[in-house]
């Protein structure tokens, strides 16, 4: 059992090439991802329902969906750029 486990974390790290970096960047493109499909939803009932208001626009909420997409390819580009595998 445990060795099974040192193998699955060893795959793991394998797929994010070793790298924090290139794991945070991943996670931040995922988030970004998410924050987008779900900013493209109308929430608005469901807000009125509960008395809420977010403050922001339903553009402003996908617009920093893509942002942060993009931003993790960004930087992981830049990770791998002068990286040495």
């Amino acid at each position: 059992m445990l060795l099974r486990l040192k193998l699955w974390w060893e795959e793991v790290k394998a797929f994010f090439k070793y790298s924090e970096t290139i794991f945070i960047a991943r996670l931040q493109s995922f988030i970004g991802l998410i924050v987008a499909t779900v900013g493209a939803v109308d929430w608005s009932p469901v807000f009125n329902l509960l008395g809420m208001d977010t403050g922001f626009s339903y553009k402003q909420t996908i617009w920093l969906g893509i942002g942060l997409f993009f931003k993790g390819i960004v930087d992981e580009l830049a990770r791998r750029r002068n990286a040495t595998f």
